[in-house]
């Protein structure tokens, strides 16, 4: 436990170096924005884009059972949340904030840094069940937030995002430059390189400024604990069931991994298009982070045991 405590705390603190930065005067809140967008358009679409075209075509369909049990899993998930908050009869805000930070977790930002301590070497296939994850946010996550801002879905507004979206442009370029068996030159692999090997750093240190900001309870403790709860134990507990067919892999690990991850900025961003209840988002964030500081390696003990 204390092993595999050290072996990630690094992650924990850069972080707490963006957390500092911020009480110090030196970052403000216009950082978090701009290292968001540096890392969304920039570090982590070279990093997804860089790991897979270095994978060989078949390793792409070598553990399909895996992607397609992660897929089946992410689907299970928000049809019983959403079951659950009709059931309840949750406000449009507080249904949509439940349902887009319970099975969106902080797969990339804190993904990749907390799986590549752990497991070096893994990075296409981390990058395969983010686009997983990426791609359920883009087409059923939006689908749920279209219908509640408008009691309509438009689908080209939806495909529109999720082409758009610097996460699948890069996954599809990678695939197809992967199947396609093209060589890309030396010089453009060396800066691809370099490139996302900034993506960690600042993305970090961004969640770390946004972690300064104050945590409200009380007004929303019922569906906030239930975020905690689903996103620290049901979540990682449903998926290392789901995918104990093949306990002993190394993806599958990945996988209840990511799973575990806590609550990501994206539903923050999303606030400000769409019904979702801003407060308990940022609350979630904040929290599911702190926790995860003790929930990642329990859960790694757990996994390598």
């Amino acid at each position: 436990m204390i092993e595999i405590f050290l072996l990630i705390l690094p992650v924990f603190l850069i972080i707490a170096l963006g957390s500092g930065l911020k009480l110090l005067g030196i970052a403000d809140d216009s950082w978090v924005d701009v290292l968001n967008k540096f890392g969304l358009y920039v570090g982590f679409p070279v990093l997804i884009f860089s790991s897979l075209v270095q994978l060989h075509p078949l390793q792409i369909f070598t553990s399909w059972k895996i992607f397609a049990a992660i897929f089946l899993g992410i689907a299970i998930v928000v049809l019983l949340t959403k079951l659950v908050l009709w059931k309840v009869e949750a406000s449009d805000p507080v249904a949509n904030a439940v349902l887009i930070t319970t099975f969106f977790g902080n797969v990339a930002y804190m993904g990749y840094p907390v799986v590549m301590t752990v497991y070096p070497g893994k990075e296409a296939d981390l990058s395969i069940i983010v686009s997983i994850y990426v791609i359920y946010l883009f087409t059923a996550g939006l689908f749920f937030l279209e219908w509640s801002k408008n009691r309509q879905v438009r689908l080209r507004s939806i495909i529109i995002k999720m082409f758009t979206n610097p996460y699948i442009l890069a996954i599809l370029a990678g695939f197809f430059v992967s199947l396609s068996e093209i060589t890309l030159p030396a010089p453009l692999l060396k800066a691809m390189d370099i490139l996302k090997g900034s993506a960690t750093p600042v993305v970090l240190v961004s969640l770390g400024i946004f972690l300064t900001r104050g945590v409200r309870v009380r007004p929303f403790f019922k569906p906030l604990v239930a975020i905690l709860v689903v996103k620290v134990i049901l979540m990682p507990f449903f998926f290392y069931n789901l995918l104990r067919f093949d306990s002993s892999s190394t993806l599958v690990h990945i996988a209840v991994l990511e799973a575990a991850m806590p609550v990501a900025i994206s539903p923050f961003a999303l606030a400000s298009i769409y019904p979702i209840h801003r407060e308990l988002v940022v609350s979630a964030i904040i929290l599911s982070t702190t926790i995860s500081v003790f929930s990642l390696p329990l859960i790694l003990t757990f996994l390598r045991q």
